[in-house]
């Protein structure tokens, strides 16, 4: 954030009077901002991958759940001898 401020701080002054420090600014503010983009998509990727562990734990979980509710079940139906 601090980059494109200061992009926009220099993009303000004339062009004639620097045009190479408004170019360099814009360039590195856009290397940055890259970075940032960069970054967050990994954090996302990190996040959605946690997700999907989770996702997949919590079904193992109901299948197991559902498993031993049916075998209880089935127990509970059978004839006593």
């Amino acid at each position: 954030m601090r980059s494109y401020m200061q992009l926009l701080n220099t993009l303000h002054l004339p062009m004639a009077e620097q045009p190479q420090e408004g170019q360099q600014a814009f360039q590195q503010a856009s290397e940055q901002w890259m970075q940032l983009a960069q970054q967050q998509q990994e954090t996302l990727q990190q996040m959605s991958q946690q997700s999907m562990e989770q996702a997949e734990q919590q079904q193992q979980a109901f299948q197991q759940l559902v498993q031993q509710s049916l075998a209880a079940y089935m127990e509970y139906l059978r004839p006593s001898r």
